[in-house]
């Protein structure tokens, strides 16, 4: 028999204990689809993120790309909960930017030519979702790449409340990079133990890389 290298043995002997426990345990991983292109009336989903709430509720969220998988055009933000761990979960549900539609086009983006069959989109892109240690749930979002929003749920995902513009945060940045375009995320973020909420952002101008 051949002789197994010193390093490698640990991998080996971890590869066997799991193997052993295969047949009298149930599944180590069970899969389900929350989000499927070509399904419930949308082309495409993009920018997925998931989050466990100090409850313990499974919060899954993500763009909904209605008619294309193009970053703009008409796309919505959808959600799933569980509450079982992630073996069963609630319908996908559109969740942000409920108000008035706000359909004017960012010129600066590089936005692809509408076919005539689709209507003039509205653009709801990269949510951002932290899970607060005291159970509140905060939601971040944009607009036509252009102007960002807060909203946050104290009821585990089930409702929301009314969206506020937070793009005059960004504004401070406009001295170092006159920004045109602006993405939350995409994902997640995070809260620090002060409380403080910490997010991940790009922005660019129409002729600068993302920075």
């Amino acid at each position: 028999m051949k002789r197994l290298a010193k390093d490698t043995l640990p991998a080996t002997l971890v590869i066997l204990l799991l193997a052993s426990g295969i047949a009298a345990a149930s599944p180590l991983l069970e899969k389900a689809i929350l989000f499927e292109e070509g399904k419930d009336g949308f082309a495409s989903y993009r920018i997925p993120g998931i989050i466990v709430t100090a409850k313990g509720s499974v919060l899954a969220y993500c763009e909904a790309r209605k008619y294309s998988s193009e970053d703009w055009g008409e796309i919505e933000i959808h959600l799933r909960r569980s509450t079982d761990g992630g073996r069963t979960w609630s319908p996908a549900k559109q969740v942000a930017h409920l108000g008035p539609r706000t359909v004017s086009r960012n010129p600066n983006g590089r936005r692809p030519k509408q076919p005539q069959s689709e209507p003039d989109g509205q653009t709801v892109n990269n949510p951002v979702a932290i899970a607060g240690r005291d159970g509140t749930v905060h939601f971040l979002y944009c607009i036509e790449y252009q102007r960002a929003f807060y909203m946050r749920s104290v009821d585990d995902g089930i409702t929301w409340s009314k969206a506020v513009e937070i793009t005059s945060a960004f504004d401070q940045y406009r001295s170092e990079l006159d920004w045109q375009v602006i993405a939350t995320g995409p994902g997640h973020a995070i809260q620090l133990r002060t409380g403080r909420l910490v997010a991940p952002f790009w922005m660019k101008t129409t002729n600068q890389q993302a920075k």
